[in-house]
């Protein structure tokens, strides 16, 4: 501005910027002057705050009724403008991306837009609702432990403030991981609270919500007519709230059940509508998920050829979201059509992949229980706290109350506190012990003490991400033992395992200060460098041939021999990509004779690398 403001000539008049304001406040030589543009300021930043709360609404209703990409292009125009919302609508602006992210299929940045709104959270409604779309994330990625952690902080919550929506929310999530987790009786006892709350409540897509949940708690507890009559309310109300996610994967849901109870025509119909469905919505992961129940359905009517099309084209999918239960089945549903269409080699093939897939599920499995245990020994944990709390609340009433009792009195009563307080102090001990030794079985191979197959290959995802953002070298090497099959026919299974306990030593003694180490099969070791080549993994692992062949771990002090594959990481490699890698390179060396060193991707180095 190069003249002065009218304002400061009249006392009177408007202006369109907040800049403006502040210069005139600065200029004013008029008594009500700066008070009346404060104001006016005031009311300019209201009205941005109305104009970003109008868009984030209609963004809302999109999530509800339009599909993945018409959600995401509303939320992208908002972007830029985050910085005239306030703290609540910039906690609403996440959940919607976060949640459009996951429709997508990209979970792994909505989970971590979500981790940073749960640092700071700017109200308990806001809070709750983050608690449980982040739970559900990490459900469906299968990170277990993590689900279980969120929704225990979630539950705590609940009883904090009167949002029913959240609340509603919150209980349909813990009824579909209770569910997923194997305690069906649990998950329906949370979906009824679920859908009588939404009921009080008026809350129809939360009652839409509540039933899917339910539906498949009763499916997951095979009770198929309870299933069945809640999948069909779901749909109903689903249809009426208008929202086209819910209703097809409720309608998924629904032919899944259809098709297991053999009503394989009805099932084939509503398989086509909910897969119609989910295609126009973009709901990538729930189509994927619809597609594979459809292709069990075919197989059951015979129709192998289009299963087959349909699970080669979909298990890629349920791969990359480590769906392991799902790929098992695909891959022996597989392994029967080609033994139906006379394929024996590739069924075999198949079959083994099955195989493996399912020995990598059940350990995955095995971690969910463990941390599902983990999470009640945390509400145990609290409830004793909260008991104790009361007790001591209580023991201090007594206390004032027999100040105007005699002294032998109070002595006594001080004396049952103390004993009251030791008790519940010990059992708090113990709930704390019982869960770091869970959360260690979750976590650690039982006979080396390394960490187990599950755990090893999630650090090295980490370590891999870590690297990746860094600019710095990672290499994986997988090590196998050479005739390690020989060592427990010849000498029993006792031996082998001290064998596996005396190479683990020695990897520990090795390696154990600058990478981590995991036991990942019967006789095969895994070993993660970050910050290392795979140059300098060469030299280290030559050493570690030479001190081997001195330890002589073997029965009776016998030389062991081990076969190692080597890979590095390369710009946008996965985890399982660089496993492949390294597997593929082991594999080569115990072709070539074991006793071997083979780098992956270097075709001369076949030989004993020394």
């Amino acid at each position: 501005m190069r003249g002065e403001p009218a304002f400061a000539r009249s006392c009177s008049g408007n202006f369109a910027s907040a800049s403006v304001f502040l210069v005139a406040l600065s200029r004013s030589r008029c008594v009500g002057g700066p008070l009346v543009l404060l104001l006016a300021l005031v009311s300019t930043m209201a009205h941005a705050d109305a104009d970003f709360q109008r868009d984030l609404e209609r963004a809302k209703a999109l999530n509800v009724g339009a599909s993945v990409a018409d959600t995401r292009e509303i939320l992208d125009a908002l972007a830029p403008r985050l910085d005239q919302a306030s703290p609540e609508q910039h906690g609403e602006y996440v959940i919607l991306r976060a949640r459009n992210l996951v429709l997508s299929g990209n979970g792994d940045e909505a989970a971590r837009l979500l981790d940073a709104l749960l640092e700071d959270p700017p109200t308990p409604a806001i809070a709750i609702r983050a608690h449980s779309l982040a739970a559900n994330i990490a459900m469906i990625g299968r990170r277990w432990e993590r689900a279980f952690e969120l929704l225990a902080k979630g539950l705590a919550l609940e009883p904090d403030f009167g949002d029913p929506a959240g609340v509603t929310d919150l209980l349909s999530v813990a009824a579909y991981i209770h569910a997923q987790a194997g305690q069906p009786q649990r998950a329906i006892e949370y979906a009824r609270r679920s859908i009588a709350l939404a009921e009080r409540s008026g809350l129809s897509r939360s009652r839409c919500v509540a039933l899917h949940r339910a539906a498949y708690a009763f499916k997951r507890a095979g009770e198929y007519a309870s299933a069945e009559d809640h999948y069909r309310r779901a749909v109903a109300e689903c249809v009426r709230v208008g929202d086209p996610v819910l209703k097809a994967t409720a309608q998924s849901g629904l032919a899944d059940l259809l098709r297991r109870e053999g009503r394989l025509d009805d099932a084939d119909a509503l398989f086509s509508v909910a897969i119609a469905g989910l295609e126009a919505s973009g709901y990538a992961l729930g189509l994927a998920e619809a597609r594979f129940f459809e292709s069990q359905l075919r197989f059951a009517q015979g129709r192998y050829a289009e299963a087959e099309r349909n699970l080669l084209d979909v298990l890629p999918r349920l791969s990359e979201q480590a769906h392991l239960d799902y790929l098992a089945e695909g891959q022996e549903m597989l392994a029967k059509i080609a033994i139906r269409l006379g394929r024996s080699a590739e069924a075999a093939e198949r079959l083994a992949e099955a195989l493996a897939t399912r020995e990598r599920h059940l350990d995955r499995e095995r971690a969910m229980h463990l941390a599902f245990l983990g999470v009640e020994f945390d509400l145990q944990l609290k409830e004793q706290e909260l008991a104790l709390l009361r007790e001591q609340a209580r023991v201090a009433g007594l206390e004032r109350e027999a100040q105007r009792q005699q002294l032998h009195q109070q002595i006594l009563i001080g004396v049952l506190a103390v004993l009251v307080a030791m008790g519940l102090a010990l059992l708090l001990v113990q709930a704390r012990r019982e869960r770091r030794r869970l959360v260690a079985q979750a976590r650690q191979d039982g006979l080396t003490g390394l960490d187990n197959h599950t755990w090893f290959f999630e650090r090295t995802g980490r370590d891999l991400a870590d690297a990746a953002r860094m600019g710095r070298p990672l290499t994986l090497v997988l090590a196998d033992i050479d005739h390690f099959k020989q060592v427990n026919d010849q000498h029993g299974h006792p031996a082998g395992d001290a064998v596996l306990r005396r190479v683990s030593r020695e990897l520990v003694a090795a390696f154990g200060d600058r990478a981590h180490l995991g036991r990942v099969g019967g006789e095969e070791f895994a070993i993660a460098f970050l910050g290392v080549s795979a140059d300098e993994t060469v030299v280290l692992l030559q050493r570690f041939r030479r001190r081997l062949e001195e330890a002589r771990p073997g029965p009776d002090g016998s030389v062991l021999t081990m076969s190692y594959g080597l890979a590095s990481r390369r710009p946008g490699v996965t985890v399982d990509m660089l496993r492949a890698r390294a597997d593929d390179a082991l594999y080569r060396a115990k072709r070539g004779g074991r006793d071997r060193l083979v780098v992956a991707d270097d075709p001369l180095a076949e030989a004993p690398v020394t």
